[in-house]
């Protein structure tokens, strides 16, 4: 079974809530649907109509604020601001910790250097895919927050030198340029 957000009409909401559909018709006046159902009726994601009619019990505006890189999150959902943190984190780290799998699996230090960039690169656009189908807020990746890998380290395990010019120019020979 793939695991997509399932649109609901208003009828489904109210069973899935345990709610009167009227109630339910209510709090989601004047919010946009997610999508259209078959037969051009509306639908809703669950997250859009639990944002809406289950709203939070308290302002997340005395919340502490959210970490440095983090200032656009203030205000919103505690359990959102997690999901972005979470995912924000994960992509910083994904491509260092790919070059290090390459090591590890016996590869070149060239390759680890090439296939850094490109997990980096992948990892964000998945991401912002997740995002949006949690109708989290844009995530705004920092180029300069991501993790370089130990590149020394690395190294001495792959029982190579540390040669970064010559791995950037065997990347942009390979890749054309592009860092990803």
């Amino acid at each position: 079974m793939s695991m997509t957000p399932q649109l609901f009409s208003l009828s489904g909401l109210a069973v899935e809530l345990r709610q009167d559909r009227r109630t339910v018709a209510k709090k989601l006046r004047g919010v946009a649907p997610d999508g259209e159902l078959p037969g051009g009726h509306r639908g809703w994601f669950l997250a859009t109509a639990l944002r809406e009619i289950d709203p939070p019990r308290r302002s997340y505006q005395s919340a502490p604020p959210p970490p440095e890189g983090f200032e656009y999150l203030a205000g919103q959902n505690p359990v959102d601001q997690a999901a972005a943190l979470a995912l924000r984190l994960v992509v910083e780290r994904m491509g260092a910790l790919a070059a290090a799998m390459v090591v590890g699996a016996g590869g070149e230090m060239k390759i680890a250097f090439v296939v850094k960039d490109m997990m980096t690169v992948a990892a964000v656009q998945e991401a912002e895919r997740i995002a949006g189908m949690m109708g989290l807020p844009a995530l705004r990746f920092d180029p300069t927050a991501f993790a370089d890998a130990n590149w020394q380290a690395l190294a001495e395990a792959a029982g190579e030198e540390v040669d970064l010019p010559a791995w950037e120019t065997w990347k942009r020979e390979r890749c054309g340029g592009a860092d990803g």
